[in-house]
């Protein structure tokens, strides 16, 4: 028969053990998928050969993606320049620039990423949400990249074969702020000045600030950084260096863990 104490001593080293799994399984998934693309890449266009207007890296989320208005939610694609929009601080501001983007064949690193429904919270967001790689939600304080929170379960990237083409569209209002998309807090455009968009000529006269102020921390998204904040997770059973960032994705993670138990 084992003692209470024992029972608790049990737990606790299985609890660990699931922590560091969690966090070396997903350091490995990053680092082979960094691998992956640097492959790919070697084999594509070099950059002053790929088409301008709409290139490189963005933070936007999915056409259909549902956007909190006063007058309801609305489809972000249905919104236009002046409508107004509710903001994290409980203010309604209207709407600046709406940058737009269509990618067809898909690059691998522009695929939208799921946060399934209830992954940040209870019906947070309330359906699932669809959203670039390096688009930041607002969690804890910190502006978190997508990217940054995968976990394979309620967190995932999105296959190729789920599309032909992928649209994205951008919210600007006049500062960078937050706003709700399927219910949950997720970042403006950070307007500097290089809006990478097919309708970027339409807004050239947006020039934005030559030093934009960001709403909050920003989580840097590079694949190194992501392995560095992965490893720090799966040995904080024996030492705890984790950031801000780190306890976002092991707490979200194991929300997954148990919602799939339950």
């Amino acid at each position: 028969m084992v003692s209470t104490d024992g029972t608790r001593d049990l737990q606790g080293r299985d609890a660990n053990y699931k922590t560091t799994r969690r966090g070396l399984v997903a350091a490995a998934a990053v680092f082979a998928a960094m691998v992956s693309t640097r492959k790919a890449h070697a084999f594509s266009r070099p950059p002053w050969d790929r088409p301008p207007g709409g290139g490189g890296g963005g933070h936007c989320v999915l056409r259909g993606t549902h956007v909190l208005t006063p007058r309801g939610e609305i489809k972000v694609e249905d919104l236009a320049i002046g409508d107004l929009v509710n903001t994290f601080d409980g203010t309604a501001k209207p709407i600046k620039w709406i940058g737009r983007r269509s990618h067809g064949g898909i690059d691998t690193e522009m695929l939208p990423i799921k946060i399934a429904r209830s992954a940040l919270g209870h019906l947070v967001p309330h359906t699932d949400l669809f959203v670039s790689p390096l688009h930041a939600l607002y969690i804890d304080g910190i502006l978190v990249p997508a990217r940054n929170l995968v976990n394979g379960r309620s967190i995932v990237h999105c296959s190729p074969a789920d599309f032909d083409t992928v649209d994205y569209f951008h919210v600007e209002l006049n500062g960078h702020d937050v706003i709700f998309t399927e219910g949950a807090p997720t970042e403006t455009l950070l307007a500097d000045g290089n809006r990478q968009f097919d309708n970027w000529t339409k807004g050239v006269e947006l020039s934005g600030d030559a030093q934009p102020v960001p709403y909050a921390p920003r989580l840097p998204a590079n694949s190194s950084a992501v392995i560095r904040s992965r490893l720090r997770s799966a040995v904080s059973p024996l030492i705890d260096i984790r950031q801000p960032g780190d306890g976002v994705w092991d707490r979200l993670a194991e929300r997954a863990e148990t919602q799939i138990a339950a």
